[in-house]
């Protein structure tokens, strides 16, 4: 069996991993933080298989140094070497998601001063009366929307 076809996902995700700095890095500071514990919990695979699987698994902190800096902080303050996945979390804790910044200009209030100061409770207070207007019309529609929106809020079509 081919070690790659562990991977699973779209190609960019397959093929996706973490800078080669930041994962030699890793590998440097656990392996002199642990020694042979760590080393010893990979006997059996490559240290170029270990960086690769660990590349792919860590990939979407490749522009989150701070995350991987602060997680090895917090590894080496572990008893025991972590693992991927133990290591995974600790990057995860201090992920910082991109912030996109709007460059549109915001859109401008065109509402009269009348508009503005009609507030929430006086709106309900019109849809009310609206739908109060509208049963006394049409007594049998107000049971037909009644029946429809139970249905909508129970996801029951009984």
């Amino acid at each position: 069996m081919n070690h790659l076809s562990v991977f699973r996902g779209s190609p960019a995700e397959i093929t996706s991993t973490l800078r080669d700095d930041y994962m030699n890095r890793i590998f440097e500071v656990l392996g002199a933080a642990f020694g042979t514990h760590f080393t010893n919990k990979w006997a059996g695979s490559t240290p170029e298989l270990m960086k690769q699987v660990w590349g792919r698994k860590l990939a979407r902190y490749s522009d989150q140094g701070e995350a991987i800096a602060g997680a090895l902080n917090e590894a080496i303050e572990c008893e025991f070497p972590p693992n991927l996945g133990q290591f995974y979390l600790m990057c995860q804790k201090r992920y910082q998601q991109p912030t996109y910044h709007n460059t549109q200009p915001a859109l401008e209030d065109h509402r009269t001063d009348e508009d503005k100061a009609f507030s929430g409770e006086e709106a309900r207070k019109t849809v009310d009366e609206y739908l109060k207007s509208k049963r006394e019309e049409r007594p049998d529609l107000a049971a037909d929307y009644l029946m429809k929106f139970k249905k909508m809020l129970t996801g029951m079509d009984s």
